[in-house]
């Protein structure tokens, strides 16, 4: 029996543990997300930037996910076999020079009503 939340499909789901500086790649179907935590001085706001980087990649800059206690997210970020691509992450950050990230993310397809 496949995973579901509510009438969604989860196609990916796991959790993987990274440092500022380093990419995560994920593989989703045949789309690739890519990863980056960023720090941005000039702001204390935690940030997140989606950038294409071809047909079937897709890059999600973190910016200043630096929460303990975690920070979440979770948003359409496109479509996949003519359903909506729902991307839903948890993010907790530990250290002050060199930060470790918990990089917890599902990936799912159907219908949400606040798409």
């Amino acid at each position: 029996m496949a995973v579901k939340i509510g009438a969604r499909d989860v196609i990916v789901s796991g959790s993987v543990i990274s440092e500022t500086g380093l990419s995560v790649a994920v593989p989703v179907d045949d789309l690739l997300i890519n990863f980056e935590f960023e720090t941005d001085a000039t702001s204390d706001s935690a940030q997140v930037k989606l950038r294409g980087g071809g047909e079937k990649s897709l890059t999600v800059e973190l910016v200043n996910f630096k929460n303990a206690l975690g920070l979440a997210y979770d948003q359409k970020i496109g479509e996949m076999s003519n359903r909506p691509l729902i991307m839903a992450l948890y993010v907790q950050t530990l250290g002050q020079e060199r930060k470790t990230h918990l990089l917890h993310y599902t990936f799912s397809v159907g219908d949400r009503e606040d798409v």
